[in-house]
């Protein structure tokens, strides 16, 4: 059940982080929710509560700024309250958006569909990748 509902609010967030540019693949907000859920459930455990309070606190300030929920946005109104806090002065504000938009930039910009539509040679990075030794 809850995890219904973040799929659900990381699916509304995600069309207001991933715009498409140009000729750049449209994001797939099931795949970027999916991402995001494993990216909580794998990472560290401050990381899932940060996560989720980012989540809870941009659904809560939209409620008092805009008197409706983050999802019930349309395009222009949310990217107007992403900027708002981006722009705030408070620092806290400033790092909600970008705290709740680095999955969703992960998960969508590790496509290979959009990797190729930006120029990268996927199978060739993945080739070089191999190559590397870490040593520690």
């Amino acid at each position: 059940m809850f995890e219904g509902y973040l799929r659900r609010r990381i699916s509304e967030i995600s069309r207001l982080f991933v715009v498409p540019v140009g000729h750049l693949p449209p994001p797939d907000p099931d795949s970027i929710s999916s991402f995001c859920l494993r990216f909580m459930k794998e990472g560290t455990p401050a990381f899932r509560f940060l996560y989720l309070l980012t989540l809870l606190s941009l659904e809560g300030i939209c409620l008092l700024r805009k008197g409706k929920r983050i999802g019930s946005l349309d395009q222009d109104e949310g990217e107007g309250f992403l900027r708002s806090l981006y722009g705030s002065r408070w620092a806290p504000l400033r790092a909600l958006p970008l705290l709740a938009g680095l999955p969703v930039f992960f998960s969508h910009y590790d496509r290979e569909d959009v990797q190729g539509t930006l120029g990268y040679d996927v199978e060739q990075l993945r080739r070089e990748a191999a190559l590397r030794e870490v040593k520690r």
